[in-house]
């Protein structure tokens, strides 16, 4: 099951960065969110207009289960059961990398939307400042390390 997901994923991801129009997650960030107006309106159906998959959009400051996003997902696995030729065993595995893919944008873009009193230079701080903490505690200098505890005096 877990190398089933594993091939499954990749292609997932490319495709939906590909309608995002992203090469990279952290891209998300700079992609505009559909109007507020009308995913408001399809959500109560005032509209039958609704998102499309080029561009896919989610509205990324709801839940997934909001009916925009629901309703972009089911578009999107449609698409990708379609173009993939997914079995019908693996269809519930691509509902859940296409939950996953939404949670990971989600969780990026709102790690780039300015609190309360910042401004897109305190956000850009922000994040630096994070990224170099996460950097120093993840990717340790072992080998540094080691030689300074193995150095020999040479006369």
């Amino acid at each position: 099951m877990l190398d089933t997901h594993l091939r499954t994923q990749s292609p997932i991801r490319k495709e939906m960065q590909r309608l995002i129009g992203i090469t990279q997650d952290a891209a998300i960030a700079n992609i505009p969110l559909p109007l507020e107006s009308l995913v408001n309106a399809f959500a109560n159906d005032f509209t039958r207009q609704g998102p499309t998959l080029q561009p896919m959009r989610f509205a990324l400051d709801r839940s997934y289960s909001h009916p925009w996003n629901h309703e972009v997902a089911d578009i999107f696995i449609g698409h990708i059961v379609n173009e993939e030729k997914v079995d019908e065993d693996a269809v519930p595995l691509v509902h859940e990398i296409c939950r996953q893919r939404f949670d990971t944008l989600q969780a990026i873009w709102r790690k780039h939307q300015a609190g309360e009193g910042e401004d897109k230079v305190d956000v850009a701080k922000r994040l630096q400042e994070r990224r170099g903490c996460i950097g120093s505690r993840s990717c340790k200098n072992t080998r540094r390390q080691t030689v300074s505890n193995c150095q020999i005096d040479i006369p």
